[in-house]
């Protein structure tokens, strides 16, 4: 076991400072003897002894020295969630329940762009499966202009001072259109952090109970006959899945829901990133029953 050598600087002993047959003070007597302790201190008389810190705690300074924090966000945290999948697996209501969230529990301003409301803005609800197509060029060009209308509006709100998060509420459903989501945030320099949340469904009983509970309730399906949305929906759906290119490590940081059973978490670091990762884990995309009981007087 190796030791460290602490120099102690004390009076010489006894013997060796009797000088003409008196000890230092003129007294004929020896000093009392003194026991070192462990850490080099003298109880009897500590200003006796001067001990030198062999590894002193030095707080380096310079060009390279940062700042530790230890908890919590800094003054400048933006953070971008991109959420990516098709239709009807519980992106939308994911995206509201991280910023009900993040601003209820965390005091983080978050907003959420939806291109769907942009879309619809842009070019009136309703509109048939055939839209969707990505073969038709109208359509595509038509859902690009939306897409550019929300990231503008992103990339305007991400510009505020402070920490805030923005949510782009999308299926985003390629990596070319995720690529040029982040060039848009890049151009932008605001030193925005990025990560992509997607959302896999397949398991039918869960995305038939999405489809009916949720898509058939909003403008696109507005008084049209409940078989006949559900019927044009899935086509909706497969038109986007004919493009659909999943998650990868080309897309960064990420967390990939499959059925809101199996999580894939990639390179997630970050206070605000692994919150919303923790609270995705713990999410549930339809409502569920609990019961409370409340029972008498019990006996201890």
């Amino acid at each position: 076991m190796s030791t460290t050598s602490i120099p102690v600087h004390c009076p010489p002993s006894p013997t060796s400072a009797r000088i003409g047959g008196t000890y230092p003070g003129g007294s004929p007597e020896p000093p009392p003897s003194r026991t070192i302790g462990a850490l080099g201190v003298a109880p009897s008389d500590p200003s006796l002894f001067e001990v030198d810190n062999p590894h002193p705690h030095v707080l380096h300074e310079g060009d390279n020295a940062q700042p530790l924090d230890i908890i919590g966000a800094t003054a400048t945290d933006k953070l971008c969630i991109v959420m990516v999948g098709l239709p009807a697996t519980g992106k939308t209501h994911t995206a509201k329940r991280i910023s009900r969230f993040l601003t209820f529990f965390h005091d983080i301003p978050c907003e959420i762009f939806n291109v769907g409301e942009y879309r619809r803005e842009l070019c009136g609800a309703q509109m048939p499966a055939s839209f969707y197509n990505p073969d038709n060029k109208e359509g595509q060009a038509a859902r690009q202009v939306a897409c550019d209308a929300a990231l503008r509006d992103l990339v305007s709100y991400m510009s505020k001072p402070g920490v805030r998060v923005g949510i782009l509420d999308a299926t985003n459903s390629t990596a070319e259109r995720r690529r040029y989501v982040k060039s848009k945030l890049e151009e932008a320099k605001l030193g925005v952090k990025v990560m992509c949340i997607e959302s896999i469904c397949n398991d039918e009983t869960l995305l038939n109970e999405n489809i009916r509970t949720v898509k058939l309730n909003t403008p696109d399906y507005k008084g049209v006959d409940e078989e006949e949305a559900v019927k044009d929906f899935k086509q909706r759906r497969e038109e986007y899945a004919r493009r659909y290119e999943g998650l990868s490590d080309e897309d960064g940081p990420h967390i990939i829901v499959h059925d809101c059973k199996k999580f894939v978490i990639n390179r997630i670091r970050g206070y605000l990133p692994l919150k919303v990762v923790h609270f995705v884990m713990n999410l549930h995309t339809l409502p569920r029953t609990f019961y409370f009981t409340r029972h008498g007087q019990s006996e201890y």
